[in-house]
C-alpha cells in the first residue's frame, strides 16, 4: 500500500491581531480579504498547498509565507493529506513546520550538486547535507584559494577488485576527490570551534582545508 503527500491545509488561531495576518496571506494566494478572514474566525484552511506538484520555489515560498506569519504572533496549525490507495481512503495528519523547512532547504542544496562552488558557498551548507556527498576538485589543484571551483558529487565506490569507481559527473570532467564530505564538514567545524567566538573568514577556513590535506590533521590556529 502506498502513500502519497498530496496537500499541506493552514489554519491560524483566531486572535485580535488576525488583520495583521491577510496582507501576508494575500501575497501567496488571490483569497479575498473576506474568505480569508472567515477562515481565520471559523478556524478554516487560510492556505492550501499542493507540496507534491510545487517546484522548489513554489515551496521556499510557501515556507516564508508560514515563517512571516510566525513572526507577526499568528498561531499555526499545519495539517498534510496522504491519498492512500485506493485512492478514496485520505489520512489527515498533523504536522510541524520543520521538516517542510528541512525539506527546502535540501533542494537549496541539490542546486549546487555537481556545480562549481567556491569555499564561500561549501561553508554554509549543514553538516547533514555535506555529509550526502564527497567534494572534488579539478586535477591540477594542490592547494585550494578562494576562487578554487569545487564540486559536490556522489562517494567514490570500490568494487569486488578493489578498484575504485568514480561517479559518471566526476568522471566526465577528470575531477578528483579532494575529501569526503563528512571530513569536509569536520574542518568547517572545527574550524569554528577552535576561532569561536570570533566568526571565521572564509581564509581560515581554506587555512584549515590545506593543511588537512597535507598533514591529516587540523590546523592550529593558537
Amino acid at each position: 500500500m502506498g502513500q502519497h503527500l498530496c496537500l499541506v491545509y493552514v489554519t491560524i488561531q483566531n486572535s485580535d491581531n488576525f488583520k495583521k495576518y491577510i496582507p501576508i496571506i494575500r501575497k501567496f494566494n488571490s483569497n479575498s480579504l473576506s474568505e480569508i478572514e472567515e477562515n481565520i474566525i471559523c478556524g478554516g484552511h487560510v492556505i492550501s498547498f499542493d507540496w507534491d506538484r510545487a517546484n522548489s520555489e513554489q515551496k521556499k515560498n510557501f515556507v516564508d509565507t508560514l515563517e512571516n506569519l510566525i513572526k507577526v504572533g499568528a498561531e499555526l496549525t499545519l495539517f498534510k493529506d496522504f491519498y492512500v490507495e485506493p485512492l478514496d481512503r485520505e489520512e489527515k495528519r498533523a504536522i510541524t513546520l520543520e521538516p517542510l523547512k528541512d525539506a527546502v532547504d535540501m533542494l537549496e542544496m541539490y542546486r549546487y550538486v555537481r556545480t562549481p562552488v567556491k569555499m564561500k558557498q561549501l561553508v554554509k551548507f549543514s553538516e547533514e547535507e555535506l555529509m550526502e556527498y564527497a567534494l572534488y576538485v579539478a586535477p591540477d589543484v594542490e592547494t585550494i584559494n578562494a576562487d578554487t571551483m569545487l564540486y559536490l558529487d556522489d562517494y567514490v565506490e570500490v568494487d569486488d577488485d578493489l578498484n575504485e569507481i568514480y561517479p559518471p559527473f566526476a568522471t566526465e570532467n577528470k575531477l578528483w576527490i579532494y575529501f569526503h564530505g563528512d571530513i569536509a564538514s569536520s574542518i568547517i567545524w572545527n574550524t569554528r570551534y577552535q576561532l569561536f567566538p570570533k566568526i571565521p573568514s572564509i581564509d581560515d577556513y581554506i587555512v584549515n582545508f590545506n593543511y588537512y590535506s597535507e598533514h591529516d590533521a587540523y590546523y592550529n590556529f593558537e
